[in-house]
């Protein structure tokens, strides 16, 4: 893990903001699911019996494995909290609206979140932009293992149900792995440049 420059406060405000906007952005777009063709009554998260410590601690887990791959302890941190914030898209059923049920659970929201999260906190933050695109397949890849795979994958565009099931886990969660993987070591790339610029400035 980087440990260059800790600061602790930096850390945790950097952790919280990012939180916070991660959720807002969530929430934000689950409502846009009450627009949609499709939309029904969703139960409460308090009645659905699939909140519970095991299930969150779960992906907690899930997400710590692919935040692993950033050798970074922010995003570690993030990558453990953000799956969980994903299902902040359960609170539409507190509202008593219809809507479409788990819409963060799509390859638009995995896509659309990181471009908001970096236009939001820092343009060049290449890796809070990946880890907010493969928590999404690492959060999917924990329900598919749970046998609840059941995602309206290109919401808000189609409202239609896919399902995945069996070990397709297994390739969502490569996808987040390998996907964190490949810019760290683009960021690593662009950092190894600019010391060799540096080097060469000098000489």
């Amino acid at each position: 893990m980087s440990i260059e420059k800790f600061n602790v406060k930096e850390f945790f405000v950097y952790v919280l903001k990012a939180c916070i906007i991660y959720g807002i952005i969530s929430i934000g777009f689950s409502f846009i699911g009450t627009f949609l063709e499709g939309a029904e009554s969703q139960d409460s998260p308090l009645e659905n019996s699939g909140f519970n410590f095991e299930h969150l601690s779960s992906h907690v887990l899930w997400g710590v494995i692919v935040g692993f791959a950033s050798v970074s302890l922010r995003y570690l941190m993030l990558a453990g909290v953000f799956p969980i914030i994903m299902d902040f898209d359960h609170l539409v059923g507190f509202v008593e609206i219809d809507a479409i049920a788990r819409m963060t659970h799509s390859i638009p929201f995995a896509i659309i979140a990181p471009f908001l999260m970096m236009g939001i906190l820092g343009k060049k933050d290449y890796m809070l932009g990946i880890i907010s695109f493969a928590l999404v397949f690492s959060h999917m890849s924990l329900d598919i293992f749970y046998g609840t795979g059941d995602f309206p994958i290109f919401a808000p565009f189609s409202s239609e149900i896919f399902y995945f099931y069996g070990y397709d886990w297994i390739g969502f969660q490569i996808i987040a792995i390998i996907s964190v993987v490949i810019i760290v070591l683009y960021t690593r790339k662009i950092q190894n440049r600019k010391k060799s610029d540096i080097r060469n400035s000098r000489s």
